[in-house]
C-alpha cells in the first residue's frame, strides 16, 4: 500500500525538528552524514543498482560524488537526491 504524498510530508514536518525524517518502505535507519554508497542507496531506494545506473545515465538522478580517483573508489549518493528521484518517479 502506497502511503500518500501528504500523509508522508506531515510526518516529515513533525520529525523535522529532531533531525529525523520518515521514508515509506525503508526499514533501516538513515545515515546522519546525509550520504550513502551503492549498497546503500539500492536498499534506501528500493531499487536495483541497474535501475540508479539508468536514472544516473538519463540525467533523472545526480551520480554520487566519487571520493577517490580510482575506478573502484568509494562513491556516495545524497540522501536528499535520492529522496528528490524517489518523489518524481
Amino acid at each position: 500500500m502506497k502511503i500518500p504524498d501528504n500523509i508522508v510530508a506531515a510526518v516529515n514536518a513533525l520529525l523535522a525538528p529532531y533531525g529525523e525524517r520518515f521514508t515509506p518502505g525503508l526499514t533501516h535507519a538513515v545515515s546522519k552524514s546525509g550520504y550513502t554508497n551503492w549498497g546503500g542507496a539500492v536498499k534506501y531506494t528500493g531499487l536495483s543498482k541497474s535501475t540508479l545506473q539508468r536514472a544516473i545515465k538519463a540525467g533523472e538522478l545526480k551520480p554520487p560524488h566519487k571520493m577517490t580517483e580510482s575506478k573502484n573508489g568509494t562513491a556516495l549518493f545524497e540522501f536528499s537526491e535520492l529522496d528528490r528521484y524517489i518523489r518524481s518517479h
